[in-house]
């Protein structure tokens, strides 16, 4: 996954340098829409059941005409509030749909646990459950607007309802300016083509540069399809904190190539949007 699985990926349908972004690929027949496909890249394993279980399975349902979902990834950041990527919300660049799910709130579904299926085994540990059948709200960063501008902000927030995500410990944000050079650890959903379906995988990756948007990453692993959305964790004192959104990479998924939206210079928007719904 990860290293392949790229975020649903982005504003363009190209990726430029580390800033562009792949996404919008050809769906099979009745298949669901991931807006990248669903190929893994680099050093990836399987997560184990529990195991970084604030990592969530998000279907926005409904994305096309004909009734497809679409596929992303998700970091629980409080109770019942995840964090994701702006273009799994909307995206103004998608050749399928250009849907706004913060207008939609209610189709958005989502899952915990390893692989998904729509058909799990009986007493399978792996098997994701449902822990939330529709949102409360979903918003997406002000600089973000479907995308499209070159300092567009690609970040987003999904309500659930209450207690959806009892029993699920969310992870803090990083709250400082990440270095160059560094390890990160990225998780996201995606396809092993092996008839596992959707599965939470887990790589390592550099931090290869930082501006005040973005982290560039690439090394043992980086994003692919599904993977849009998905955390960047970094780690001090032996706890994983979240430091960037996966958000696009090579059309190749290429594991010299990705960039994360950088969490650490947005603290105050999403502090202002959690304010806002605990008040609600």
């Amino acid at each position: 996954m990860i290293s392949k699985l790229l975020l649903v990926l982005v504003m363009f349908p190209a990726l430029l340098s580390a800033e562009a972004g792949r996404f919008d690929e050809p769906a099979t027949a009745a298949g669901p829409i991931m807006e990248e496909t669903g190929r893994i890249v680099g050093n990836f394993r399987e997560a184990l059941p529990g195991e970084y279980e604030g990592v969530v399975f998000l279907q926005f349902r409904n994305y096309t005409s004909d009734g497809r979902p679409k596929l992303c990834t998700g970091t629980l950041i409080a109770p019942a509030v995840v964090l994701t990527a702006g273009h799994c919300i909307f995206n103004l660049s998608s050749a399928y749909s250009k849907k706004d799910y913060a207008l939609y709130p209610a189709e958005i579904a989502v899952w915990a646990g390893v692989a998904y299926s729509s058909a799990p085994a009986a007493g399978d540990p792996r098997a994701a459950r449902l822990i939330s059948d529709g949102a409360l709200a979903a918003q997406w960063h002000p600089a973000w607007q479907g995308g499209g501008a070159y300092d567009a902000v690609d970040m987003g927030l999904i309500l659930l309802p209450p207690g959806a995500s009892a029993g699920i410990a969310p992870y803090a944000l990083n709250r400082q300016a990440p270095e160059t050079g560094r390890q990160g650890v990225i998780v996201g959903y995606g396809s092993t083509k092996k008839g596992k379906g959707w599965v939470k995988n887990i790589g390592s990756t550099r931090l290869r540069g930082v501006n005040a948007r973005t982290i560039n990453i690439g090394g043992d692993s980086s994003i692919c399809s599904g993977d849009s959305g998905g955390p960047l964790f970094i780690e001090n004192e032996g706890r994983s904190f979240a430091a960037g959104v996966a958000s696009r990479t090579s059309f190749d998924c290429s594991t010299g190539s990705g960039a994360e939206t950088r969490v650490d210079t947005k603290l105050d928007w999403l502090n202002s949007v959690l304010a806002e719904w605990r008040q609600n």
